[in-house]
């Protein structure tokens, strides 16, 4: 489902087939998407960094989730693009993804600042080239903002 293979409403058919639930797809489309809170802090850190640095998303999703987090939180709407995997056809930490990110955003690898919560996806982000660091908590993130700019040749 992340990678779009399925349709929405195939994956909805066949969590009810699975879990054996009888219930519309509407109910189940807002049950699957009761998920998310937003990380102000992090929301901020962001939006500031938008203001001087094009900032770029890859994020694992689903057709479902994406088109409510892009109805839900403004941030999507400032940053400068999104690689979403369920668009691209794969999904972290397939380093094609990075690549395809990487294309996008038009940097080289060692240009790029890359911070997630998974150290998979670090490790694989690495492995390609870029900078990338393990997110813990918005102070952690502003740390690891601060290491990148303090190396602009790398590591």
């Amino acid at each position: 489902f992340e990678t779009g293979k399925i349709s929405p409403e195939e994956f909805h058919e066949a969590a009810c087939e699975l879990f054996g639930m009888k219930i519309g797809f509407g109910k189940f489309r807002e049950i699957w998407n009761d998920i998310f809170k937003e990380n102000m802090a992090l929301t901020r850190w962001l939006r500031e960094m938008s203001a001087s640095h094009r900032v770029y998303i890859i994020s694992n999703t689903n057709a479902l989730h994406y088109a409510h987090l892009l109805e839900k939180f403004d941030f999507f709407r400032w940053v400068n693009g999104t690689v979403a995997s369920n668009e691209a056809g794969m999904r972290k930490p397939d380093p094609r993804i990075f690549y395809k990110a990487l294309q996008t955003a038009g940097v080289r690898p060692a240009q790029a600042f890359y911070l997630d919560d998974v150290w998979e996806h670090v490790y694989s982000a690495r492995r390609c080239g870029m900078r990338a660091y393990h997110y813990v908590c918005p102070h952690m993130a502003q740390e690891s903002w601060k290491h990148f700019l303090s190396r602009p040749s790398g590591w």
